[in-house]
């Protein structure tokens, strides 16, 4: 503390200093240098190895060092070198870290950062969160540098720079700053302006300032105001040689946050220009206040209100190899933001996916009455419709070899025009000048409903917008989208897309549109989204795929295993004649309803679970629509299964029952059974086939349907496969046998009926009225058409009508003739024509909503619960009867049988006891019913 004048004094620490965990109330929280008198030629330094850390002053400045000099200072000289580190300090004034204060003039002074100089979690509650340098006296030939390597991070302020403050509030001359070596800062905040560095030159007269800043990184910086990263402030009425120099200079994630806020990464604020006195003159020209030149800069996500990249007021601006990617000025310029009177000549600029909120230019906004130069310039927009570069009011526009390339679906367009006082008189001119140009370079997107692929740019601006296909839909520009239900692809030779239905639950699963058009649902993907994603294998439950890790369930074989077995017992032993055809009635309309169900819901999961079970398929009532994060579980017996293998799965228990049958025929047979083996192994081949019959239609009708896609047959079911392999060529074959068959059954039962054994006669045709003998032909027919339809008609509502049509007219001719000899089999049998004929209508409107992508709201979406329960109702209402026929018809016989058994255990006589006389009475009303 020197209180009175000082000269030539000298304070030194050399060696290794660590000095931690020290405070004051005042000045310096480690170290205070304080001169309150005039001083010359005195020095302060710190050499060697220099450590601070957990220092804190907390109401004066410098919070690990601070160096005040109160009166006239000359020759003063504060010098950090060799490695210094100061760590988790703070003031509540200036400096987080260093402070160097002048209350009084100064002249030759500088301050002095070279080596390894770190700066860590430093915070000032004033200016300059890690070092601050404050004149507020008129000051001559003073420099502030930082050398060699110097790394600030977690920095604030709660006033100008976060990192570094270097602030003039009074008359300066010959005043430098230089940051050179290589200078990182990271995690920077300032209250106000620059959120690391903050120069401000704010006196009356300015003169001979040279600030350069060289090899820069900043990486994440914020500040409130002005620059998110660094603010350049010189605003002087009397100005003379002022230059901002900024080179390879890189700012990552940098924003300016408050409203009204300037320059997302740097902001150039220099004093008003003054317009040159030339008589005569055309256009204005101005004498620059400063000068600011910045070479290979290079900004990365940065934003604030105005210039989310750089924001400019006055001043001559030369700049070349300025980067700026993703920039956003949520007002205007996502690049750059020009006022004043301010001169940009900006040369070897590249501008990516900048742009701006509002009506401001996305990339250039030129709000300056000075001079607009670009060239070499390449510009590439962001989607979005409105201006590129946009001159206002400027004079002097130079534009050469500026390319610009709207993104795909919008055209390139730009336009200049002169203005003048007497057409626009809202343009403010100048006394000396009489003319201004607007300038204007623009991206237009296509309409909605219309669409581009590609991009217009300034050699190929106009595009061709083609209006969207059958299948999607469009904002405008390129934002195609696929409708629910549909698929997409560019053509390979041309900017179009083709749309293509894809089989049901593949694609875009609705009711909303998807993007892009070639989304596929739950882990789906490759053409028409036929296959699964690279380690999840194809539900054979559900149409969606799972993770491999989840599939491979062993407990399916056994399972249908069993369950083969058991239809072996059924087809081998039970009587049919018994049934009256009613069984066969029951699994007629239990095969065919899930081909008039539109979609796999939740509503619809243990339906199909049902039809499973009749259609020889091991039923699994839960189909794995239930999420378990992003995938789905579900049965997939064999990882690596694909929708080939999955319908090929589909046969397996059929094959399985062939496959037991033959070798129980073979056993009995060896073994010498009696006669008649031979008879009942006929019948249960017949039962068989008609039990599989579906089944196999629907398998192998799938493994043949095609479609094109892009001029190439494919695999409905899979896309990837390309149609007319070897193995579809013997698929053509079975598919000539099975629209066949029922012709050849029909002629089998005219050439060999009386050839038949009796067995068998009575189970083809015992059931049938006389004339009607043939009906079981028109079953399979019925089944056949049915299949057909579902396989190949792609278009759900088209599908659904066709459906409905040939089940009313099942209906029709089932009432018209009534082919079977019972008349509750007649009765039964209208009653599930009658529910195919509801289900099918239900779902035909089920299907419009479908094809329109929407879902029943309001009154409609209640119809739709209700028409659901309906559906419930009618699929449930077949089973229940039949079980309620099984009842009456049989339960009194086994009550009686029941009866009789217990009474001989007891030894009971034979006479007739009222039990047993009420039971014969039931049976005797029974069968009057069922007469």
């Amino acid at each position: 503390f020197y209180a009175g004048t000082s000269d030539r004094s000298l304070s030194s620490f050399s060696g290794s200093t660590a000095i931690f965990n020290c405070s004051s109330q005042g000045y310096g929280g480690c170290v205070s240098f304080y001169y309150g008198e005039a001083s010359s030629s005195s020095a302060f330094s710190f050499s060697g190895t220099t450590t601070m850390w957990n220092c804190f002053s907390r109401n004066g400045a410098g919070g690990c060092v601070a160096v005040a000099h109160n009166g006239l200072s000359i020759g003063s000289n504060t010098s950090f070198s060799g490695a210094t580190t100061m760590s988790n300090c703070s003031s509540g004034g200036f400096g987080g870290c260093v402070s160097v204060y002048y209350a009084s003039s100064a002249r030759n002074s500088s301050s002095l950062f070279r080596g390894i100089t770190t700066f860590s979690n430093c915070s000032s509650g004033g200016l300059g969160g890690c070092a601050s340098v404050f004149h507020i006296a008129p000051s001559e030939n003073s420099m502030l540098a930082f050398r060699d390597v110097t790394r600030m991070t977690n920095c604030s302020s709660s006033a100008d720079g976060g990192c570094v403050s270097l602030y003039y509030s009074e008359n300066s001359s010959n005043s430098g700053v230089s940051f050179s070596g290589i200078t990182s800062m990271a995690n920077c905040l300032s209250l106000q302006s620059g959120g690391c560095v903050s120069l401000a030159w704010t006196g009356r007269t300015v003169e001979g300032v040279h600030a350069s800043l060289s090899n820069v990184s900043v990486d994440s910086s914020s500040s409130q105001e002005r620059g998110g990263a660094i603010s350049l402030t010189s605003g002087a009425e009397n100005w003379k040689s002022i230059l901002f120099l900024l080179q390879n200079i890189s700012i990552t994630q940098s924003k300016a946050i408050a409203p009204s806020s300037y320059g997302g990464a740097i902001s150039v604020q220099c004093a008003s220009d003054r317009p040159k006195q030339i008589a005569e003159q055309r256009l204005a020209q101005w004498t620059h206040s400063c000068t600011a030149i910045m070479h290979n800069v290079s900004l990365l996500q940065v934003q604030s209100d105005y210039g989310g990249g750089i924001y400019v007021s006055n001043g001559l601006h030369q700049y070349s190899r300025v980067h700026v990617v993703s920039g956003t000025g949520r007002r205007s310029g996502g690049a750059f933001h020009i006022e004043g009177t301010a001169s940009l000549a900006c040369a070897s600029c590249e501008f990516r996916n900048c742009s701006s909120t509002s009506a401001g230019a996305s990339a250039v906004l030129m709000a300056s009455k000075g001079p607009l130069a670009l060239s070499d310039v390449a510009v590439h927009p962001p989607a979005q419709t409105g201006s590129v570069v946009q001159a206002l009011v400027a004079v002097n526009i130079s534009v050469q070899s500026l390319s610009v390339s709207c993104p795909a679906g919008y055209s390139y367009a730009q336009a200049s025009t002169v203005l003048t006082q007497a057409s626009f008189p809202w343009v403010r001119q100048s006394p000396l000048c009489c003319e201004y140009q607007s300038y204007q370079s623009a991206c237009t997107a296509c309409p909605k409903n219309m669409y581009a692929l590609a991009g217009g740019s300034t050699s190929h601006p106009n595009v061709s917008c083609t209006p969207v296909p059958y299948g999607a839909q469009s904002s405008g520009a390129a934002n195609i989208e696929a409708r629910p239900g549909y698929w997409g692809t560019p053509y390979p030779t041309s900017d179009m897309i083709a749309m293509y239905f894809c089989p049901e639950g593949y694609c875009c699963p609705g009711p909303e549109t998807c993007s892009p058009v070639s989304y596929c649902h739950d882990n789906r993907a490759g053409v028409l989204c036929g296959s699964c994603k690279v380690g999840y294998t194809q539900l054979y439950s559900a149409v969606g795929c799972a993770p491999d890790a989840t599939c491979g369930q062993t407990w399916y074989y056994p399972v249908a295993v069993v369950f083969a077995l058991a239809l072996a017992l059924y087809v081998l032993y039970w009587n049919s004649n018994s049934t009256s055809g009613m069984t066969g009635v029951m699994v007629n309309f239990y095969q065919l309803v899930p081909f008039f169900l539109v979609s796999v819901t939740e509503s619809d999961l243990w339906e199909r679970g049902v039809s499973d079970f009749f259609n020889l398929r091991v039923p699994f009532f839960h189909a794995g629509d239930t999420p378990v994060g992003e995938h789905k579980t579900g049965l997939c017996p064999i990882v690596g299964l694909g929708a080939v293998g999955k319908m090929v799965l589909h046969l397996f228990v059929p094959v399985l029952l062939a496959v037991v049958l033959a070798v129980l025929y073979i056993v009995q047979s060896q073994m010498g059974k009696r006669k008649g083996v031979s008879e009942r192994y006929i019948l249960a081949s017949l039962r068989l086939v008609m039990l599989a019959y579906v089944s196999v239609l629907e398998s192998t009708f799938s493994l043949l349907h095609c479609v094109p896609v892009m001029g190439e047959a494919r695999l409905f079911l899979a896309g990837d496969i390309v149609c007319y392999q070897s193995w579809q060529v013997f698929l053509f074959f079975v598919v000539i046998i099975l629209y066949a068959f029922p012709f050849l059954f029909l002629w089998w039962q005219r050439v060999y009926a009386r050839k038949m054994p009796d067995r068998v006669r009575a189970a083809v045709q015992g059931k049938y009225r006389p004339g009607c003998s043939y009906w079981e032909c028109v079953i399979l027919v019925r089944r056949l058409l049915i299949v057909s339809v579902f396989a190949f008609e792609v278009d759900v509502f088209t599908r659904l009508m066709v459906l409905a049509v040939l089940s009313v007219a099942n209906l029709l001719i089932h009432e018209r003739m009534k082919p079977f000899k019972c008349q509750m089999t007649n009765i039964f049998d209208g009653v599930v024509h009658f529910g195919l004929c509801v289900v099918a209508i239900i779902n035909v409107r089920n299907a419009g909503f479908v094809e329109d992508a929407t879902i029943p709201e309001g009154p409609s979406a209640a119809t739709s619960d209700q028409l659901i329960t309906a559906q419930s109702v009618m699929i449930l209402l077949p089973l229940a009867l039949y079980c309620a026929w099984m009842a009456i018809k049989y339960g009194g016989r086994w009550i009686r049988r029941f009866r009789r058994w217990r009474a001989n255990l007891h030894g009971r006589g034979t006479e007739e006891q009222p039990q047993q006389r009420s039971e014969r009475r039931w049976a005797e009303m029974s069968a009057a019913l069922l007469k």
